[in-house]
């Protein structure tokens, strides 16, 4: 029984040394411009019950700035901006909302001496977010009544203009393209009226060239 654990742990142990030898250090810098889809959730919370408002849908662009942040590991500060459009039609509501991002990641970039190439780049960190549009728009059946409220102004809806959460995602690099994935949820609501919350959450599917 020794026998066979010192063989597996012999196993594991060069299968482990084997992938950290074809690891290499890439310490290159970028500046990426990104296009992305966006899925984006507002639920409703009032105590412990939890509801769906919208689930609206959009494109966004951004430019992202890869520094180094050591000479030693390939640990870099990823920052940048990201403008983001969404809508979306539920039932005979119509929801818009467009906003501001601002990303600031800590990642590390993951290298193969057999596939030079390539490099994948998991990050996490901060967002801070600014809405600058937020409209849900009630049409009858037929067209003839219309009303709409202007979310972020206080007396018609009390959206917050500022929030907080975070990013947590991966990218890919191949040669100058990117592809990656990034789940951004908000540790701030969207709304706060006593009890009553509204909570968001986005989902980014992004390609974009490495300059």
């Amino acid at each position: 029984m020794k026998a066979i654990k010192f063989l597996v742990v012999a196993v594991l142990a060069s299968f482990a040394a084997e992938a950290t030898a074809q690891l290499k250090k890439d310490l290159s810098e970028w500046t990426r411009v990104e296009l992305s889809f966006v899925a984006e959730k507002f639920k409703g919370e009032n105590g412990s019950s939890e509801y769906e408002i919208c689930d609206p849908k959009g494109a966004a662009f951004g430019v992202m700035k890869g520094i180094s942040l050591t000479n030693k590991i390939p640990l870099f500060l990823d920052l940048g901006g990201r403008l983001t459009w969404t809508h979306d039609k539920y039932g005979e509501w119509k929801y818009t909302f467009m906003n501001i991002a601002i990303p600031v990641n800590a990642a590390y970039k993951i290298a193969f001496s057999s596939a030079p190439n390539v490099t994948i780049l998991p990050y996490f960190g901060p967002n801070f977010k600014f809405n600058f549009l937020a409209v849900n728009k009630w049409e009858s059946a037929d067209g003839k009544q219309e009303t709409k409220s202007h979310m972020l102004k206080d007396d018609e809806g009390d959206g917050k203009v500022f929030q907080f959460g975070l990013n947590l995602g991966v990218g890919v690099n191949l040669r100058s393209f990117y592809v990656g994935y990034n789940f951004q949820p908000d540790l701030s609501p969207f709304q706060k009226d006593g009890d009553n919350k509204t909570k968001t959450i986005q989902n980014y599917v992004t390609v974009g060239i490495n300059l």
